[in-house]
């Protein structure tokens, strides 16, 4: 049996204000526009490029639009996680289509980055300072030391 998995995780920047609508069935929907970049050095001119994608996100979960209201704005780092999906429609008699990644309740997450977990600048935080998981921590999980383990189970 075949089986497939449709998941989507980008690590980017909010390009414009989130869009922020209500359906007529009174659900809440958030609009955004993600943009991730790669840059390299072309090996022959020693010229670096850069290209930037923009990827429309559509999420569908209350709690996620409050947080996206209360937190997103113009150039917030982000990690948003859902399903790639594309709509069709017909507009003057020609079909249209659009490819969205969807993050609908229980099924995908959108967390909200400050820059210091992007880019730590360890030479100007006190010694006490604790910093924010960065974005590998979020893809990869952090790994728990064996030290840390206990040997009793507490119930």
């Amino acid at each position: 049996m075949s089986k497939s998995i449709n998941r989507v995780q980008l690590l980017g920047n909010i390009g414009r204000e989130p869009e922020i609508k209500t359906t007529n069935g009174g659900i809440r929907v958030a609009t955004l526009s993600v943009a991730t970049s790669e840059s390299w050095k072309d090996k022959q001119s020693g010229d670096w490029h850069e290209r930037t994608e923009w990827h429309r996100v559509v999420v569908w979960s209350p709690v996620l639009v409050k947080r996206i209201e209360e937190q997103v704005t113009t150039g917030t780092p982000v990690i948003v996680e859902g399903k790639l999906e594309t709509r069709m429609w017909e507009h003057d008699g020609q079909k249209k289509y659009v490819t969205e990644i969807v993050v609908r309740p229980y099924v995908g997450d959108l967390i909200v980055l400050n820059r210091r977990s992007i880019e730590p600048k360890a030479d100007t935080a006190p010694e006490d300072f604790t910093p924010a998981p960065s974005a590998a921590d979020y893809f990869q999980g952090a790994a728990v030391p064996v030290n840390e383990l206990e040997d009793e189970i507490p119930f």
